[in-house]
Protein backbone atom coordinates (compact mmCIF):
# COMPACT_ATOMS: atom_id res chain seq x y z
CA UNK A 1 0.00 0.00 0.00
CA UNK A 2 1.87 3.50 -1.24
CA UNK A 3 0.57 6.51 0.88
CA UNK A 4 0.91 9.78 -0.24
CA UNK A 5 1.91 12.73 1.73
CA UNK A 6 1.56 16.29 1.46
CA UNK A 7 1.85 17.34 5.55
CA UNK A 8 4.35 16.50 7.49
CA UNK A 9 3.96 13.58 10.12
CA UNK A 10 0.97 13.29 12.12
CA UNK A 11 1.68 14.62 15.69
CA UNK A 12 -1.78 13.17 17.19
CA UNK A 13 -4.02 10.57 16.22
CA UNK A 14 -7.72 11.08 16.78
CA UNK A 15 -11.44 9.72 16.56
CA UNK A 16 -12.42 7.19 14.13
CA UNK A 17 -14.99 8.56 12.17
CA UNK A 18 -16.31 12.64 10.76
CA UNK A 19 -17.90 13.88 7.63
CA UNK A 20 -15.72 14.49 4.57
CA UNK A 21 -17.09 17.31 2.78
CA UNK A 22 -15.45 17.54 -0.82
CA UNK A 23 -14.91 21.38 -0.32
CA UNK A 24 -12.54 20.42 2.00
CA UNK A 25 -10.80 17.96 0.24
CA UNK A 26 -10.35 19.79 -2.50
CA UNK A 27 -8.72 22.96 -0.77
CA UNK A 28 -6.89 21.10 2.00
CA UNK A 29 -3.89 18.63 0.73
CA UNK A 30 -5.00 15.44 2.01
CA UNK A 31 -2.96 12.02 2.41
CA UNK A 32 -4.69 9.59 0.78
CA UNK A 33 -4.14 5.62 1.72
CA UNK A 34 -3.97 4.38 -1.71
CA UNK A 35 -3.46 0.20 -3.13
CA UNK A 36 -1.60 -0.69 -5.66
CA UNK A 37 -4.39 -0.87 -7.90
CA UNK A 38 -5.03 2.93 -6.92
CA UNK A 39 -8.50 2.25 -5.38
CA UNK A 40 -8.80 4.53 -2.91
CA UNK A 41 -9.13 2.78 0.62
CA UNK A 42 -9.37 5.12 3.56
CA UNK A 43 -9.54 9.29 3.30
CA UNK A 44 -7.85 11.25 5.89
CA UNK A 45 -8.88 14.66 7.08
CA UNK A 46 -6.43 17.43 8.71
CA UNK A 47 -8.33 19.90 10.73
CA UNK A 48 -6.56 22.94 12.99
CA UNK A 49 -7.81 23.04 16.47
CA UNK A 50 -7.06 25.87 18.35
CA UNK A 51 -6.43 25.24 22.14
CA UNK A 52 -3.43 26.95 24.47
CA UNK A 53 -2.00 23.72 26.05
CA UNK A 54 1.16 24.35 25.76
CA UNK A 55 0.89 26.65 28.75
CA UNK A 56 3.31 29.61 27.62
CA UNK A 57 0.05 31.50 25.45
CA UNK A 58 0.87 30.33 22.22
CA UNK A 59 -1.77 28.21 20.20
CA UNK A 60 -0.56 25.82 18.28
CA UNK A 61 -1.51 23.63 16.34
CA UNK A 62 -3.00 20.00 16.73
CA UNK A 63 -3.49 17.10 13.65
CA UNK A 64 -6.85 15.37 14.09
CA UNK A 65 -7.47 12.70 11.46
CA UNK A 66 -10.70 11.63 10.77
CA UNK A 67 -10.68 7.92 9.21
CA UNK A 68 -14.39 6.80 7.80
CA UNK A 69 -15.17 3.80 9.83
CA UNK A 70 -14.16 0.70 7.30
CA UNK A 71 -12.91 0.98 4.45
CA UNK A 72 -14.62 3.39 1.85
CA UNK A 73 -15.54 1.05 -1.31
CA UNK A 74 -15.65 3.84 -3.75
CA UNK A 75 -17.38 1.78 -6.82
CA UNK A 76 -20.93 1.48 -4.46
CA UNK A 77 -23.20 4.58 -4.87
CA UNK A 78 -23.44 7.01 -2.60
CA UNK A 79 -26.10 6.56 -0.09
CA UNK A 80 -28.62 9.41 -0.37
CA UNK A 81 -29.33 11.99 2.22
CA UNK A 82 -25.62 11.96 3.51
CA UNK A 83 -23.43 14.63 2.96
CA UNK A 84 -20.22 13.55 0.44
CA UNK A 85 -17.81 11.15 2.19
CA UNK A 86 -20.08 10.17 5.18
CA UNK A 87 -21.34 7.00 5.10
CA UNK A 88 -23.46 4.58 7.34
CA UNK A 89 -21.90 3.32 10.37
CA UNK A 90 -23.75 0.27 12.20
CA UNK A 91 -22.51 1.10 15.15
CA UNK A 92 -22.89 4.66 15.66
CA UNK A 93 -25.84 4.97 18.18
CA UNK A 94 -23.61 2.77 20.60
CA UNK A 95 -20.84 5.04 20.08
CA UNK A 96 -22.97 8.19 20.43
CA UNK A 97 -24.35 6.97 23.82
CA UNK A 98 -20.55 6.17 24.78
CA UNK A 99 -19.32 9.98 23.54
CA UNK A 100 -22.17 11.46 25.79
CA UNK A 101 -21.57 9.54 28.64
CA UNK A 102 -17.59 10.78 28.15
CA UNK A 103 -18.83 14.04 27.91
CA UNK A 104 -20.66 14.15 30.99
CA UNK A 105 -17.48 12.81 32.70
CA UNK A 106 -15.13 15.09 31.45
CA UNK A 107 -17.05 17.81 32.24
CA UNK A 108 -16.81 17.20 35.67
CA UNK A 109 -13.26 18.91 35.96
CA UNK A 110 -15.18 21.69 35.52
CA UNK A 111 -16.43 24.43 37.71
CA UNK A 112 -19.92 24.27 38.68
CA UNK A 113 -20.72 27.55 38.30
CA UNK A 114 -19.39 27.33 35.03
CA UNK A 115 -22.57 28.47 32.30
CA UNK A 116 -20.55 26.22 30.02
CA UNK A 117 -20.81 23.45 32.22
CA UNK A 118 -24.30 23.83 33.33
CA UNK A 119 -25.63 24.03 29.43
CA UNK A 120 -23.64 21.37 28.04
CA UNK A 121 -24.78 18.88 31.03
CA UNK A 122 -28.23 19.72 30.46
CA UNK A 123 -27.90 19.17 27.03
CA UNK A 124 -25.88 15.98 27.10
CA UNK A 125 -28.17 14.39 29.36
CA UNK A 126 -30.94 15.00 27.43
CA UNK A 127 -29.37 13.60 24.19
CA UNK A 128 -27.85 10.68 26.01
CA UNK A 129 -31.65 9.49 27.48
CA UNK A 130 -32.80 9.68 23.70
CA UNK A 131 -30.01 7.79 22.52
CA UNK A 132 -30.70 5.38 25.33
CA UNK A 133 -34.63 5.75 24.20
CA UNK A 134 -33.99 4.90 20.66
CA UNK A 135 -30.98 2.62 20.72
CA UNK A 136 -32.56 0.59 17.84
CA UNK A 137 -34.74 3.13 16.14
CA UNK A 138 -31.95 5.28 14.37
CA UNK A 139 -34.34 7.56 12.63
CA UNK A 140 -36.95 8.46 15.66
CA UNK A 141 -33.57 9.71 17.29
CA UNK A 142 -32.59 11.61 14.80
CA UNK A 143 -35.73 12.99 14.51
CA UNK A 144 -36.09 13.45 18.68
CA UNK A 145 -32.65 15.50 19.00
CA UNK A 146 -33.03 17.31 15.25
CA UNK A 147 -29.62 17.83 14.92
CA UNK A 148 -28.55 15.95 11.62
CA UNK A 149 -27.86 12.17 10.83
CA UNK A 150 -26.53 10.38 13.86
CA UNK A 151 -23.27 10.20 11.97
CA UNK A 152 -23.21 13.69 12.58
CA UNK A 153 -24.18 13.73 15.86
CA UNK A 154 -21.09 11.52 16.78
CA UNK A 155 -19.04 13.90 14.79
CA UNK A 156 -20.40 16.93 17.09
CA UNK A 157 -19.74 15.12 20.34
CA UNK A 158 -16.17 14.33 19.60
CA UNK A 159 -15.87 17.80 18.82
CA UNK A 160 -17.44 18.82 22.20
CA UNK A 161 -15.01 16.52 23.88
CA UNK A 162 -11.79 18.44 22.28
CA UNK A 163 -13.79 21.70 23.51
CA UNK A 164 -14.18 20.83 27.12
CA UNK A 165 -10.11 20.82 26.85
CA UNK A 166 -10.03 23.81 26.06
CA UNK A 167 -12.08 25.42 28.44
CA UNK A 168 -10.91 23.33 31.48
CA UNK A 169 -7.23 25.29 30.48
CA UNK A 170 -8.80 28.62 29.51
CA UNK A 171 -10.80 28.96 32.79
CA UNK A 172 -13.12 31.82 31.17
CA UNK A 173 -15.42 31.87 34.74
CA UNK A 174 -12.47 32.68 36.33
CA UNK A 175 -11.71 36.44 37.49
CA UNK A 176 -15.39 37.82 36.47
CA UNK A 177 -15.75 39.50 39.84
CA UNK A 178 -12.12 41.36 39.75
CA UNK A 179 -13.21 43.17 36.67
CA UNK A 180 -14.28 46.27 37.00
CA UNK A 181 -15.16 49.23 34.63
CA UNK A 182 -13.99 52.29 35.81
CA UNK A 183 -16.39 54.72 36.06
CA UNK A 184 -15.53 58.85 35.43
CA UNK A 185 -18.05 61.68 36.20
CA UNK A 186 -17.94 64.28 34.69
CA UNK A 187 -19.35 67.79 35.87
Amino acid sequence: MRIFRAFPPWKTLKRSFAPLYWSELASARIPVLASETGAVASALLFRRTLCNDTGNGQTRDRARVYLSSGEIDWSQPHPVGYPAGLRPDPDATAKLRAAYRTILERVQTLAPESAYRRNIELLTRYRLEVTEAHLDDRKALEDKIGAGLVEELLATAYDELDLIECMAQWKPWEGQESRSIPLHVID
